[in-house]
């Protein structure tokens, strides 16, 4: 806290600006993302206001930007905990400088760098109770929910979900918490236990933030399944022992003829297709685990006796829930996030360099950052 301030005075540091409105990439559906002018977000209680150093494009947002609306909410269907529907200012992967402090905020001060936790929650529900935020019975998220978003140049957002950084960390770096605590939620969520081997089907931003997760938590053996030659020269470099391309070969049987014919214990689908899901089933050893950690645009289908047959635990990985200390201490030695940006861009650049450059060129890019 400011020396000589009260502990509910809010606290300002904001430049002082010519109009009330602000420049943010806008949502309103299917591949349609607009560069406007939308009024500036107000402070409120127990909230800090963000201005933002960067902003990652996520792979979630570009499945919005492709077949969406999938969760945003559309008109006639407001985001409960927001009330607003489409549209909506884009943006959860993102980071900046605390410029406004609200009223009860004690422990973030004007000035401070943070990484924002995206998420919007309740607080009242049984899972929330439980400290289980990412399973709310009304989960929001920054960004997709309305509230805001880190495509823009300034956001409100709750005090309790900004992570002071430490000094030295990057503001790029700084933004690529969010992703790679999807991955170490992943891995914690699969019960990951040093000295096993996993699978990590799709090596895109989530896909490597496995990787990297699973060799910081000391896996054996990590094998990454990959199609986009960047994608898969990425893999490598940030921990696969082994990178496969499934149109060159069967990855299954490959997959298990490194592990004496049984398969991994863990495997992850960072994909979001009916086939990796699949494969990732056929990887995994008996008695295993499966973890959907991709967000998938279509319904698939599965047949349950191959889960049967081989006492396979299937589940799912939402998010994060208390992850993002933990992953912004990985960072400072076990992590190498910004080895996954393949692209900068400004704000007037996110439709054509950033979300049509992800969907025609992804066998160049893994992550792109905007800096409004």
């Amino acid at each position: 806290m400011a020396a000589g301030r009260a502990g509910n005075e809010p606290r300002n540091l904001h430049p002082t600006r010519e109009v009330d409105g602000l420049r943010a990439a806008v949502y309103y559906g299917r591949r349609d993302v607009r560069i406007e002018d939308v009024p500036e977000p107000q402070l409120r209680p127990g909230h800090v206001k963000v201005k933002v150093e960067w902003c990652g494009i996520c792979g979630s947002d570009l499945h919005e930007y492709v077949a969406g609306p999938i969760s945003i909410p559309t008109p006639g269907n407001p985001h409960p905990l927001t009330g607003e529907t489409l549209p909506v200012v884009l943006g959860h992967e993102f980071a900046g400088t605390v410029v406004e402090v609200g009223e009860g905020v004690t422990h973030l001060q004007v000035g401070d760098r943070v990484a924002v936790e995206p998420i919007l929650a309740c607080g009242e529900c049984v899972a929330c109770r439980r400290g289980a935020y990412n399973r709310c019975a009304k989960l929001g998220f920054i960004g997709l929910s309305g509230g805001g978003g880190g495509l823009a140049e300034y956001v409100v957002v709750p005090a309790v979900r900004a992570h002071r950084v430490p000094e030295g960390m990057t503001a790029e770096q700084a933004a690529l918490v969010e992703p790679l605590a999807v991955g170490f939620h992943a891995v914690r969520q699969a019960g990951f236990v040093a000295g096993q081997t996993a699978a990590v089907f799709g090596a895109g931003p989530v896909g490597l933030a496995v990787i990297q997760c699973l060799r910081a938590a000391g896996a054996r053996q990590v094998i990454a399944v990959e199609v986009a030659a960047a994608r898969k020269a990425m893999a490598r470099e940030l921990g696969a022992d082994l990178v496969l391309d499934p149109t060159e070969g069967d990855a299954v049987e490959a997959i298990r003829s490194v592990t004496d014919g049984q398969g991994v214990h863990t495997a992850f689908d960072a994909a979001g297709a009916a086939v990796t899901l699949e494969s990732a089933v056929a990887a995994t050893a008996p008695g295993g685990t499966v973890v959907v950690v991709a967000l998938f645009e279509q319904p698939v289908v599965l047949n349950p006796n191959l889960l049967l047959m081989k006492e396979i635990t299937l589940t799912g990985s939402l998010a994060y829930a208390d992850d993002f200390p933990a992953i912004i201490a990985l960072m400072k030695d076990r992590i190498r996030a910004e080895a996954m940006v393949t692209g900068r861009i400004r704000l007037d650049e996110v439709v054509e360099r950033g979300f049509e450059e992800l969907v025609r060129h992804k066998d160049r890019h893994v992550k792109i950052l905007v800096q409004p």
